[in-house]
């Protein structure tokens, strides 16, 4: 018989007995699953029961996501992100994978992932970070054309830190590189002969539209000749400094990178932005090299992230997810679930594009052996794909203001959402795979 979690007992009889009814992850279209309670309905110690029963019953490796720090089990393992942790997550991780990973697509998701602070970066910034990001994989030898240079251990071209320490670059890396190229701009060659070209340009412009208002007969580009001799005093002490910077900096030129450097980078006040911006990501004390180590392949792994700011939770569930992926990917196919992620508060987190990794585990997880346990205290945060493509739902109660809407959505009596007793009862509907149709069923919760 396929291992199986005990959920609880039905409430109708059948001869005068009750049915035990049991989570069957072999038996379901896949691992995912919705636990859906309102505050004082018992989600909290419904999450500490299904993680235990994962673990030590149907022997898969549990990880919880625990944003408040209240979800605890015994024989947990535990790992506290905050800013004096001695490991983190690293978002500018590549997977090496040739067809699925690739410096590119490391790109697009670091950038993603910011995107999804409360924060957003303007465009101009988006652009410069992505500049920066394929800078400094690029100094340390990551060729995004070259699957070959993917993976630190085994890059033939390896440089910079990843060559003495075999890491990828991270993100304290990406802010020295971002404060190194705003200091270059700022007081290094390419930056003083930029700011003096940028001076003298300005000038001739405030200068070519004051001819134009008093001479409105002569054509923009005959405007310099009309200027008053004092002006154009001004200006040739501008051209003559113009001249000596960009002297200065060809003179200087030593790596021969310096005009690409001087064309990629151009806005300092973009650029300074960005230094704030990254150096506050380091700050948080979550994006490091060394992840946590948690001892065996069953058992259950918190990761307790309660004391980190709302947009560093975001940030680190969603590298941590693509984290995971990619290792059970690695892995190869499975034929059954045996790693289950526990996402309490999953609102926090869920999101609209198809392209974030929570709705690439829903669609493609369940072939790795993956699963995903979304819990909520409403079922509005949850788009139809996730409703419809998880293998059970537990309805622990919900408030009186969304039982009409849960069970338009659920397709239920709202009745039976409304006589449900907290930390008693509930409804569960669990799809078995080959199943046309799987109905909700009533049940007193097991304890």
């Amino acid at each position: 018989m396929d291992k199986a979690v005990l959920m609880g007992t039905e409430m109708n009889s059948s001869g005068g007995k009750r049915s035990l009814v049991h989570w069957r992850p072999n038996a379901t279209i896949n691992g995912h699953g919705l636990i859906i309670g309102a505050s004082g309905t018992g989600k909290t110690y419904r999450l500490k029961a299904t993680a235990s029963a994962l673990a030590y019953e149907y022997g898969a490796r549990v990880i919880i996501i625990d944003p408040h720090g209240d979800i605890s089990t015994e024989g947990e393992q535990r790992a506290h992100f905050n800013e004096t942790s001695p490991y983190g997550l690293n978002p500018l991780k590549v997977n090496p994978d040739p067809v699925s990973g690739g410096v590119n697509r490391a790109v697009r998701n670091f950038l993603a992932t910011i995107n999804r602070s409360s924060h957003r970066l303007g465009a101009r910034q988006e652009a410069a970070m992505r500049r920066l990001v394929e800078d400094i994989y690029a100094k340390n030898g990551f060729d995004a054309s070259d699957p070959r240079t993917w993976n630190p251990m085994t890059n033939p071209d390896v440089r910079g830190r990843s060559r003495s320490q075999h890491v990828y670059p991270n993100v304290s890396d990406l802010k020295h590189y971002a404060l190194f190229k705003y200091k270059q701009l700022m007081t290094g060659a390419g930056g003083p002969a930029f700011k003096a070209l940028t001076e003298l340009n300005r000038t001739i412009k405030t200068l070519n539209k004051q001819v134009l208002r008093e001479h409105g007969d002569i054509s923009e580009k005959a405007a310099i000749d009309h200027i008053s001799d004092a002006d154009s005093d001004k200006l040739e002490k501008l051209k003559l400094k113009a001249i000596e910077s960009y002297q200065e900096y060809v003179t200087a030129t030593k790596t021969g990178d310096e005009i690409n450097d001087l064309l990629r980078y151009t806005d300092i006040k973009t650029l300074e932005s960005l230094v704030d911006r990254i150096d506050h990501l380091e700050k948080a004390g979550i994006f490091k090299d060394s992840p946590p180590v948690f001892s065996g392949d069953v058992g259950v792994h918190v990761y307790d992230i309660h004391a980190l700011g709302r947009d560093e939770q975001k940030m680190f569930v969603d590298v941590l997810l693509e984290d995971l992926w990619n290792e059970q990917k690695a892995k190869g196919p499975v034929p059954a679930p045996n790693t289950f992620i526990i996402m309490d508060e999953a609102s926090i987190f869920v999101d609209k594009d198809s392209d974030h990794i929570i709705n690439i585990l829903v669609r493609e997880a369940r072939k790795f052996g993956l699963g995903i346990i979304f819990a909520s205290q409403s079922i509005n945060h949850f788009s139809e794909d996730v409703l419809a493509n998880v293998g059970v739902k537990l309805i622990l109660g919900v408030d009186q203001l969304f039982v009409g809407e849960m069970a338009r959505k659920l397709r239920v009596d709202a009745r039976r959402i409304d006589s449900i007793r907290p930390r008693q009862s509930a409804l569960i509907q669990t799809k078995v795979i080959g199943d046309q149709k799987s109905d909700y069923v009533d049940i007193f919760l097991s304890r």
